[in-house]
């Protein structure tokens, strides 16, 4: 049997367009060993999830379970202005369908949240506490969820700050090479926007789109699914099959050349 060569993995922010890292790193899998995984925001709820259980299948097989009106009853209006919504049932969710209260010690592989400190105006690289605070406190999507409390400071989503994680890995050691999947790349289709929410998001994602970009390192192989971007889109978690999909072209386009990179 082959040894498989090691890798860190540092996976990017984009809401249900990380349904793509799900697929990729079942392709990553069959030719390398992850040793190491960071995430921001979907990087990091899927990132967390792999570290933690150590495979991803039971990840979809739970999603697939899901129907559109399941997703839909995550949504919890909130009545205050700090954000649409109040972001309570989805942090149920995630503690009793993914993560329960285990901590980072409990990762089976070392993990890396990204999350952007407000009042410290970086990012901030957690690596310690409950897992589902700090996925949470990563995906929190300014305006459209409440800022997270961790260790007494608030925390918005990493996307702000670090959308694609991959040089933490490689500072902290904990990977020589890293393949790194940047969600944060377009086909422009400008749609009409309609509400609060779609500009928000358009907003949001053009900004993340630039911070995104990656100077150029032998020691990082970066994918770059690709996706056309409409109001609204990135926030329909139900939407995962073209997600996936594509996840899985973009590995095969890439494929060979991923090969002999390292």
């Amino acid at each position: 049997m082959k040894i498989k060569k090691p890798i860190g993995l540092a996976l990017g922010s984009g809401a249900a367009k990380g349904f793509a890292h799900v697929s990729i790193i079942k392709e990553i899998e069959k030719y390398y060993e992850i040793k190491a995984i960071s995430g921001t925001s979907a990087g990091a709820i899927v990132g967390a999830y792999y570290a933690l259980h150590g495979e991803i299948d039971s990840f979809m097989k739970k999603v697939r379970k899901m129907k559109k009106s399941d997703f839909l009853k995550l949504i919890d209006p909130n009545t205050k202005r700090i954000s649409f919504i109040k972001g309570k049932k989805i942090y149920a969710h995630m503690i009793k369908e993914w993560f329960g209260n285990k901590e980072f010690k409990d990762t089976k592989i070392p993990l890396i949240i990204c999350s952007t400190n407000i009042e410290k105006k970086k990012a901030t690289y957690i690596t310690k506490g409950k897992i589902v605070d700090a996925v949470l406190a990563s995906a929190t999507l300014p305006g459209l969820f409440p800022p997270k409390k961790i260790n007494g400071q608030l925390h918005i989503d990493g996307g702000l700050t670090d959308p694609v994680p991959a040089e933490i890995l490689l500072q902290k050691k904990l990977a020589k090479k890293i393949i790194a999947i940047n969600l944060n790349n377009y086909k422009r289709k400008f749609q009409e926007l309609k509400t609060t929410t779609e500009v928000l998001m358009t907003s949001f994602y053009l900004m993340m789109e630039k911070i995104a970009e990656k100077k150029p390192n032998k020691n990082i192989f970066v994918l770059n699914p690709s996706f056309v971007q409409g109001p609204g889109t990135a926030l329909k978690l139900y939407n995962y099959k073209k997600p996936y999909i594509e996840g899985l072209k973009t590995f095969q386009k890439n494929k060979k050349k991923l090969l002999e990179w390292y």
